[in-house]
């Protein structure tokens, strides 16, 4: 779940609604000299990267200020079990679909080690379970990866760095970096336009398959407007909608008393706009 504060108010907004949103957002890229994707295939890897989430967004949990639960807020006993249901949900409708959403778990998985690392005090990402759990998590990935580059025609029998083929002039890992860096891109961005602050103001992307990565800054001009620079869409305005729930910006007593506050709570849906 993302929460999102604007004034005295938390707009929440589940994770898989936000990957739908990033699907959506994904479909407008092509102009620019970005080249985009209309592959079915890639769009439903979007679309599909947090729906493991769905699980705990149907009964969401609160922080240990009493507050929603932000997804960057997560432990690992709820973050690891949602992304590898992701990958798995993506692999079991297509295998192009379950690599890119492996992929992308495989990511975040490594993102989160780096953040640990930094953080040495904290016992939870340091204990013995906790190390198995991560370890656990990155081999089942990474034989997932392998399962599905083979059903895909896909070497591996090279070098990868967390499931890439990093600087291959093979047009097919060229395309599968370009569209995993999509994923990325637009989940950020997805992010940046939800969250209280925009977690992610630089995003990267190839603009085609094969060519170097390229910064895209994003800057908010308002609560529900914000800007690209360079602009990668092929309308001068984009439009994206999602539903959210909305509760004053208070801490609960307890679950129980948050998940009927949310249960109670009329959905609505919110838009945000990205202009040129």
């Amino acid at each position: 779940m993302i929460r999102r504060r604007i004034g005295d108010r938390w707009l929440l907004f589940t994770q898989d609604d936000h990957a739908r949103m990033a699907a959506d957002l994904a479909a407008h890229v092509g102009a620019g000299g970005f080249e985009g994707t209309d592959q079915p295939a890639v769009l439903r890897a979007i679309a599909l990267h947090d729906c493991g989430w769905t699980s705990h967004d149907n009964q969401p949990t609160l922080n240990p200020a009493g507050e929603p639960l932000d997804v960057f807020e997560g432990p690992r006993n709820i973050t690891l079990p949602a992304w590898a249901a992701s990958a798995e949900h993506a692999a079991a409708e297509d295998a192009y679909s379950g690599l890119l959403v492996s992929l992308h778990a495989l990511a975040l998985s490594a993102y989160a080690a780096s953040v640990a690392e930094k953080r040495p005090y904290d016992e939870q990402l340091h204990s013995a379970r906790a190390r198995f759990a991560m370890n656990q998590f990155q081999h089942a990935q990474i034989e997932l990866q392998e399962t599905l580059r083979k059903r895909l025609g896909l070497r591996v029998d090279r070098p990868l760095k967390l499931g890439l083929a990093e600087g291959s002039t093979d047009r097919r890992e060229q395309q599968l970096s370009a569209d995993f860096r999509l994923l990325q891109a637009m989940d950020q961005l997805s992010l940046d336009l939800l969250c209280t602050e925009p977690p992610a103001p630089v995003l990267k992307l190839h603009p085609q398959p094969g060519a170097p990565l390229t910064n895209i800054v994003f800057r908010r001009i308002d609560d529900h407007t914000a800007t690209l620079s360079p602009w990668i869409f092929r309308s001068d305005q984009v439009h994206a909608r999602i539903p959210c729930r909305i509760l004053p910006a208070e801490t609960f007593a307890d679950v129980e008393a948050f998940r009927a506050a949310y249960a109670a709570a009329q959905a609505t849906e919110m838009t945000f706009r990205l202009r040129r």
